[in-house]
């Protein structure tokens, strides 16, 4: 998934250098050439989700695993891939280091334990599940109660959209996270508590 990020980071930057070149009616050649770098690199992306997605079907542990993470409404193939992927790299890791390791914790400073210091990652890195998730978020408040609920409920205490959107992100990600590590698959009607309290 390293190789994936790292294409996925490559295509983001030249789109929106693209955009920018567009926008100041820039050099036709230079918007072509982006245009076909683009192009080039989206399928090289599908090729590597079509190769993993080929390594978790030949794995009783990692198709299991992945069904759990995709029956929660609005995550697709490829945000349970790269969920899989966080779980399985870091097992060990409890809700708080999940969603410290997402980049998506609210911002605060601690200093202490090696532990601690293990899960720390770069803003860069964690842009990944940001970018895989956010359609995530508007299916999941459209489609299902509990997340419905929990934005309205936010919503509700004036705080702002975006604020509240990533709160869902983190939700989600908390709930593939339990649904992962008691291998169960989702249930609308079962309220998760340790997602649920974590806004």
């Amino acid at each position: 998934m390293s190789f994936y990020k790292f294409t996925k980071k490559q295509t983001t930057q030249q789109k929106n250098h693209l955009e920018s070149l567009r926008s100041k009616n820039g050099n036709k050649f230079s918007i072509k050439e982006l245009e076909k770098f683009i192009k080039e690199s989206q399928i090289k992306e599908l090729k590597i989700i079509e190769q993993v997605q080929t390594l978790i079907d030949s794995t009783d542990e990692y198709r299991n695993a992945y069904e759990n993470i995709i029956s929660i409404k609005g995550v697709g193939q490829i945000g349970a891939i790269v969920l899989l992927h966080l779980f399985l790299k870091y097992p060990e890791a409890n809700q708080r280091q999940i969603t410290s390791l997402t980049g998506l914790n609210p911002i605060y400073r601690q200093s202490g334990t090696s532990i601690q210091s293990r899960y720390k990652i770069a803003k860069s890195s964690a842009s990944i599940y940001k970018s895989v998730l956010f359609m995530s978020v508007f299916t999941a408040v459209r489609y299902d109660k509990n997340f419905k609920i929990f934005y309205e409920r936010l919503k509700s205490k004036g705080k702002h959209t975006t604020a509240v959107q990533i709160a869902v992100m983190r939700k989600i990600i908390l709930t593939a996270h339990s649904l992962y590590k008691n291998n169960k698959k989702y249930d609308e009607n079962f309220n998760i508590q340790k997602a649920s309290n974590m806004e």
